[in-house]
């Protein structure tokens, strides 16, 4: 045992000579370490004995009970504190108050000697434990933020255990021992002298395993960090010759006139004008748009001829951001007064409708409206005439602000 302490000790020691950590701010777990020293710490996690309803029973049977109605609650939330000094970034050293929950055995049966009966029920549980461990963590980095360490810990533990009826009587069983423990975590750093994990640990008690997942939380302090120490050869000073200073020009990286430490608008286009901070300059400006699409006689359906013209009108509208329109709908003179109205009406909602399903254009901004036949573009009873009044129409103009250019 004093040979296996010494060449531990010795392990660690080397270890430590061999990296220095760093300066603050310079950390990680590859290249330079500043987690080193004394830590403290704790868990909080999710503990849970390897057993069941059938491990019990089998247990009540070995001690001539007749049991029924077993109900087995196996798990609990555990903890752990813990103080412990890390040597290098691969080896520490641990010591923890580790408390593993709470395990409870519900059951009913029948006996003839009641006191031999509760004193054979009374030793058969879910066994759990709290104690004091001391571990040797081993730590291996995988990334500048993250290490995995493996846990091998001797754990001295004590479970308290109480058996009581619906009369009030009572039992209790007390067992302790000392077991090995082996765990494994994952690490993550969260700055230079804290770091949360991820822990798993196992540890087989008298008769049962136990299991616990933990997250938790480490501080570091006590140690003063300083920079890794290289050995730097010198070479003899060469004599100096007076040299003329380089001029120096400012750097203008997008070429907009602004030099780049005045520049609050880095990589402005260089075809638009800027302002004294680089911002490309803004002017108001009236922008229009204008549509006419005739239709077929008595009909409201669009020819696919003006798919690109309506695609046309959408970009204008999402570009300049318009906030409102007006499409009108028309007829010729041909038929009844009312239902041109109707005709012109639906002509103008199809335009509307195609806007908003095809091109996601907010039908609310949208205002159709029907005209019938009193606005006719082309007077006379010929077929031209007619074809050239069933049309709809809309103008959009919008003052809007456009860069400037050069």
């Amino acid at each position: 045992m004093k040979k296996n302490l010494a060449l531990l000790l010795t392990l660690c020691s080397f270890a430590t000579a061999a990296k220095e950590p760093c300066k603050q701010g310079e950390a990680s777990y590859q290249q330079c370490e500043t987690q080193i020293g004394w830590y403290v710490g704790g868990a909080l996690g999710f503990a849970e004995t390897n057993s069941s309803k059938n491990k019990i029973d089998k247990y009540f049977k070995e001690h001539d009970l007749n049991i029924d109605n077993i109900k087995v609650d196996d798990d609990d939330f555990g903890s752990n504190l813990f103080i412990g000094y890390q040597f290098n970034s691969y080896f520490a050293l641990e010591a923890d108050y580790l408390e593993l929950g709470d395990r409870k055995v519900n059951f009913s049966g029948e006996t003839t000697d009641k006191a031999a009966y509760y004193d054979a029920a009374e030793h058969v549980y879910p066994q759990s434990a709290d104690g004091v461990m001391i571990a040797l963590t081993a730590s291996w980095p995988v990334t500048d933020e993250i290490k995995l360490s493996a846990k091998v810990g001797y754990f001295d533990w004590e479970g308290d255990y109480i058996t009581y009826d619906d009369q009030g009587n009572q039992g209790d069983d007390n067992i302790k021992g000392h077991d090995v423990l082996f765990g494994g975590e994952v690490n993550y750093r969260l700055a230079d002298n804290t770091q949360l994990f991820l822990a798993y640990q196992q540890v087989e008690l008298e008769r049962d395993t136990n299991e616990m997942w933990s997250l938790g939380f480490r501080y570091y302090f006590g140690h003063e960090d300083s920079p890794i120490k290289t050995k730097t050869k010198t070479k003899p000073k060469a004599k100096s010759t007076p040299q003329l200073a380089a001029a120096i020009t400012p750097k203008d990286s997008d070429n907009d006139g602004v030099f780049d430490k005045q520049d609050a608008c880095p990589g402005s286009d260089y075809a638009y004008q800027v302002d004294s901070k680089g911002c490309t300059l803004e002017k108001a400006q009236w922008v229009d748009f204008s549509l006419a699409i005739n239709f077929a006689n008595d009909s409201a359906k669009i020819d696919a001829k003006y798919h690109d013209k309506i695609i046309e009108l959408a970009n204008f509208i999402n570009r300049h951001k318009v906030k409102t329109l007006t499409v009108f709908g028309h007829t010729s003179a041909v038929g009844y007064e009312r239902y041109n109205i109707k005709l012109s009406k639906q002509r103008a909602n199809a335009i509307a409708e195609k806007l908003a399903v095809d091109f996601n254009i907010d039908a609310a901004i949208i205002n159709a409206v029907g005209k019938g036949e009193t606005e006719l573009k082309v007077s006379g009873d010929t077929e031209q005439a007619h074809q050239q009044n069933r049309r709809i129409e809309l103008t959009i103009k919008e003052q809007v602000s456009l860069p400037v250019k050069r």
